[in-house]
C-alpha cells in the first residue's frame, strides 16, 4: 500500500472533539452507506500504527513517513468516520471509545484486506510475485548473498525490495504484521517471532588513525577508561546490543557518550573522524585496519558477540511468493549452519525447489 504525503497543516487540540456532538452520536457528516465509498483503507493502516505506538513521532518512524504526512492521515480518517479517535492530554493521547471500537475494527479490516493478493497470488510452477524485506544496513554475510543469488536464479519472476532500517524497528513491524520477513540482531527469543541464525559477528574495540593509541601495542583496557565513545543506537541495557553496554558498565568507563548512529557506516566514520573509540563488527572493521584508517584495541579476545538472523512472524499471512523465500531460506540455514569466520570460502547452495 502507497501514502502520498499531505502539506503540512496545523492539528487542532484533541483534548475535545473536532465534533463535540459527533462523540456524543449526533451530527454524523454522511450516510454509513457512503462511508464505504470515500474511506481510503491507508489511513486505517496509519492509525493502527498510531495506536500501537502511542505516538505521532513514532508511527511516522515505524510507517516510513513523516510526522505531517502521519497527522494528516490522522485528520482525514476522522473526518471521513465522523468521529474523534484520540484524546490528547499534553503531550499524550488515550484512544477515545470510538477509536477503540475503529482500532478493533480495523486491524480485522487490515488483515482481511492483505489476504486478498495472498488468495488470489498464483500457485503456477514458475512463483512470482514480490516480497519486501525489512533488514539491517551493512550485512556483510557470504552465506546471505550466496542464498540472493540462488534464489533468483531460480525464481527470477519473484522482485525483492529490501528496506533499511533498526532492528528495533523491524521487530515492531514483524509483531505488529506490518511486514511479514526481516533480517537483524535479535538476541533473545521474542513471543510470535520466528528465527534463524545467519551469521554470528564479534564485536571489536577501535579508534582512528588521529587517535593518540594509534599504532600501539601497548594499551591496556585500563588507559581506555576516560576515552569518549561512539556507540550505535542499539548499544544500550535495554537495546539489542546490550552486551557492548554491559562491557562498557563492567570495565567502569567513564569517557562520555560522543556518537551515535543507527548506520555501522556513520558509526566507522565517526571513530576514523576520531570522535572517539567504538564497537565495530570484526568482520567490516578489518579493510579499514589493513587501510591504515583503524586500529585494533583491546581486549584481543574481542567485546562481545551478536547474531544476525532471518526473522519472520509465526502468524503473518504470506503471499506464495514470501512464503516459497521463508521456507528456503530456512531450509538453506538448515542444511548449511553458518560458518564462524565470514570470510572463508562460501557453502555449497542446495538445490532449490518451487514447494
Amino acid at each position: 500500500m502507497s501514502y502520498i504525503a499531505m502539506p503540512m497543516l496545523s492539528y487542532p487540540s484533541m483534548s475535545e472533539p473536532e465534533n463535540p456532538r459527533a462523540e456524543a452520536g449526533h451530527d454524523i457528516p454522511q450516510k454509513n452507506e457512503q462511508l464505504i465509498d470515500r474511506l481510503d483503507w491507508n489511513l486505517l493502516r496509519t492509525f493502527i500504527a498510531i495506536a500501537h505506538e502511542g505516538n505521532i513521532t513514532r508511527a511516522a518512524g515505524s510507517l516510513h513517513l513523516t510526522q505531517s504526512a502521519v497527522s494528516q492521515a490522522l485528520k482525514r480518517l476522522e473526518k471521513q468516520i465522523g468521529y474523534a479517535l484520540i484524546v490528547r492530554n499534553g503531550s499524550r493521547f488515550t484512544l477515545s471509545s470510538h477509536g477503540e471500537k475503529v482500532l478493533r475494527l480495523a486491524s480485522d479490516i487490515y488483515g482481511s484486506i492483505k489476504a486478498i493478493s495472498n488468495e488470489i497470488e498464483p500457485v503456477a510452477e514458475e512463483v512470482g510475485g514480490h516480497i519486501r524485506l525489512l533488514t539491517l544496513s551493512s550485512i556483510e554475510s557470504l552465506t546471505y548473498d550466496t542464498f540472493l543469488a540462488r534464489f533468483h536464479e531460480r525464481f527470477p519472476r519473484i522482485s525483492l525490495e529490501i528496506v533499511c532500517i533498526r532492528s528495533e524497528d523491524i521487530l515492531s513491524s514483524l509483531q505488529k504484521k506490518t511486514a511479514n520477513i526481516g533480517i537483524g540482531l535479535c538476541p533473545r527469543a521474542l513471543p510470535g517471532i520466528g528465527r534463524s541464525l545467519i551469521m554470528e559477528q564479534s564485536y571489536g574495540l577501535y579508534c582512528g588513525r588521529s587517535h593518540r593509541f594509534f599504532g600501539r601495542n601497548d594499551i591496556t583496557i585500563r588507559e581506555l577508561k576516560q576515552e569518549n565513545f561512539v556507540r550505535s543506537e542499539a548499544d544500550r541495557i535495554d537495546g539489542l546490543l546490550s552486551k557492548i553496554t554491559i562491557f562498557r558498565n563492567e570495565m567502569d568507563f567513564s569517557g562520555w557518550i560522543s556518537g551515535t548512529s543507527c548506520s555501522i557506516q556513520e558509526i566507522t566514520r565517526m571513530i576514523v573522524a576520531n570522535y572517539g573509540i567504538g564497537c565495530l563488527p570484526e568482520h567490516i572493521a578489518q579493510p579499514w585496519v589493513d587501510a591504515g584508517k583503524l586500529w585494533r584495541l583491546p581486549p584481543a579476545s574481542g567485546v562481545a558477540k551478536s547474531g544476525i538472523f532471518l526473522l519472520w512472524n509465526h502468524d503473518g499471512r504470506y503471499s506464495n511468493s514470501e512464503r516459497v523465500f521463508l521456507e528456503q531460506f530456512q531450509s538453506y540455514l538448515q542444511a548449511y549452519p553458518p560458518i564462524s569466520d565470514e570470510k572463508k570460502s562460501g557453502p555449497v547452495f542446495p538445490t532449490i525447489n518451487a514447494g
